[in-house]
């Protein structure tokens, strides 16, 4: 910011090398008046400045790099003023008045011939005739930027119509995996996601974002699953290790998160006791109750809730 002296007739500035420091109105109502004796200021004092031209040597205290007032200093050394000389003229010369005589000329004796024709104005003829060229310039001044766009889309065209008939012929490049190709991989990314991604690179799997997609699918919100009972009633009749079966629970720590889900817009992260009324509903869950049913007679378990 530059800043400027407002002791009258000074005009110093701040600006860098100048050389001087320039220093506030104290905020004292003693030190003050003492400064507004000596430097009338109209108006507030905040933004006003006084250069240190006007203090004596004896004013400042060095306090490491820089310039310091004392308690006690008042700006003393003023800009003089340069008083104007005057010059007394004492021999003054009083001449008397030379008195003429005047005549009254009548009115009828005088005759005045007035010219009205008009008086050509050349100025304005100059300032049309230098803009008529640049008018009559400006539509070949377009004309090469029109014909460049013209280029640009006739090219854009032909590319187009080239390349169609090619990419018509081309084959989709994606790969459409059969349903027990997608189980496969949904079992084995279950197991060992580390094994999955080794076994990628050998044989063609899915992505894994396919498999959260294919994960996404499927409902497994707070509650009993729909389609593990289902499961389960299709496969008791044929599979035995499904009669005999014991229900265990626990619960589980969980990383405290809140997840938006697009497909339902809804967040989810929060205490959900699935369908019971809680009170608590925006708290965020830290633990999570898992129900299990186990097999008795082989090595079958599967999480129902």
């Amino acid at each position: 910011m530059v800043f400027s002296c407002c002791v009258k007739g000074c005009r110093s500035e701040s600006y860098p090398g100048c050389g001087l420091s320039f220093h506030s109105f104290p905020v004292k109502e003693d030190a003050l008046k003492a400064w507004l004796k000596v430097v009338p200021v109209k108006g507030s004092t905040k933004y006003k400045k006084v250069c240190s031209n006007h203090f004596k040597s004896q004013d400042f205290v060095i306090q490491g790099a820089r310039k310091r007032l004392t308690a006690n200093a008042v700006p003393s050394v003023l800009v003089t003023m340069p008083m104007e000389t005057v010059k007394v003229i004492s021999n003054i010369q009083i001449k008397p008045p030379n008195i003429m005589a005047h005549q009254d000329v009548p009115a009828n004796s005088m005759k005045i011939d007035i010219c009205y024709e008009p008086v050509p104005n050349t100025s304005s003829q100059e300032i049309t005739l230098r803009k008529r060229p640049l008018s009559d310039l400006s539509p070949s001044l377009n004309i090469p930027q029109s014909n460049k766009r013209k280029c640009v889309a006739h090219k854009y065209v032909q590319t187009s119509r080239e390349f169609k008939p090619k990419n018509k012929s081309k084959i989709s490049p994606g790969v459409r995996y059969s349903k027990e190709l997608k189980q496969f991989a949904l079992t084995l990314k279950y197991y060992s996601p580390r094994a999955y991604r080794f076994l990628r690179t050998c044989i063609n799997l899915p992505h894994p974002a396919t498999i959260r997609k294919i994960l996404s699918s499927a409902e497994c919100n707070v509650g009993f699953l729909k389609e593990v009972f289902e499961f389960l009633k299709l496969n008791v009749q044929t599979n035995p290790a499904l009669i005999h079966v014991v229900l265990i629970f626990d619960s589980m720590a969980i990383k405290s998160e809140l997840v938006y889900e697009k497909n339902s817009d809804k967040t989810w992260g929060y205490v959900d006791l699935g369908g019971i009324e809680n009170v608590d509903s925006y708290e965020v869950a830290k633990e999570s109750l898992i129900f299990q049913i186990v097999s008795y007679t082989s090595r079958f378990k599967c999480c129902i809730g």
